[in-house]
């Protein structure tokens, strides 16, 4: 994901265990990559590769653009 100036700010509104977790999760990728392996089968069965937690953030930052543009009107 590229990190525009939105995803930034959703990253902020993030809750501090969220944010963690999705730190975690890029660590363990990282790591991965570099030793040319696969995450392990029973670590991988727990996580949920397609659950959003970001989007939320970044509907709710659009929503807060468009009624801004609004107001400014």
């Amino acid at each position: 994901m590229i990190e525009t100036t939105d995803v930034k700010l959703a990253l902020s509104r993030l809750p501090k265990d969220v944010l963690m977790a999705r730190e975690q999760r890029l660590k363990r990728a990282m790591v991965l990559s570099s030793q040319q392996r696969y995450l392990p089968d029973e670590v991988a069965e727990k996580i949920d590769p397609w659950q959003p937690y970001l989007s939320p953030y970044l509907q709710a930052i659009e929503e807060q653009k468009n009624e801004e543009k609004l107001l400014a009107k």
